[in-house]
């Protein structure tokens, strides 16, 4: 069965830390423009795809304007790399049976691509649904420098994160 991502649910996150203006905050930048499929074998989870993934990063937005600027046009240059894709390789840790309604955990291997970087990356997901819907959660941990990410120096921060948490939680509909 193939069930299709949906905006209404949906979103890709990114969350890291900084030392802002002296105190520590935690950063989540959030879109729900997230488009791909996924073709779930209730019968035979391991003959189930994940279809290419891929983000509006134009959308990506903050609790702050100024800081939405930076990342939009110095951090993820989205005027000129205007999606994040994730290109799934390899399902690993599926059950040898499943039915509806049961809830799966596995983890997704596959090639992010962040501007024009491109690097092999681990999802840990848990995902449940029946003939009509799937919902689910993946989740990764990624160095920002591994995607030439680099933060522009601000007087009021002091201090970034090195690792990004990248997170897509989804609702997917039967096509």
């Amino acid at each position: 069965m193939e069930y299709q991502i949906s905006e209404s649910g949906s979103e890709a996150s990114f969350a890291l830390n900084e030392l802002l203006m002296g105190a520590p905050t935690v950063v989540v930048g959030v879109t729900p423009k997230v488009a791909g499929s996924i073709t779930v074998d209730w019968g035979n989870p391991s003959n189930s795809k994940i279809g290419k993934l891929e983000i509006d990063a134009t959308d990506f937005k903050t609790d702050n304007e100024r800081r939405n600027g930076a990342i939009h046009r110095f951090i993820l240059q989205t005027g000129q790399y205007p999606k994040i894709a994730f290109e799934p390789t390899a399902i690993e840790g599926l059950p040898a049976s499943a039915k509806p309604g049961d809830v799966l955990n596995f983890k997704v291997v596959g090639n992010l691509t962040i501007r024009d970087v491109t690097k092999p990356v681990t999802f840990d997901a848990s995902v449940t649904g029946d003939e009509t819907q799937l919902s689910g959660e993946a989740q990764a941990v990624v160095a920002h420098r591994d995607f030439g990410l680099t933060i522009p120096s601000v007087p009021i921060v002091a201090n970034v994160s090195e690792v990004v948490t990248l997170t897509l939680k989804f609702v997917a509909t039967r096509r």
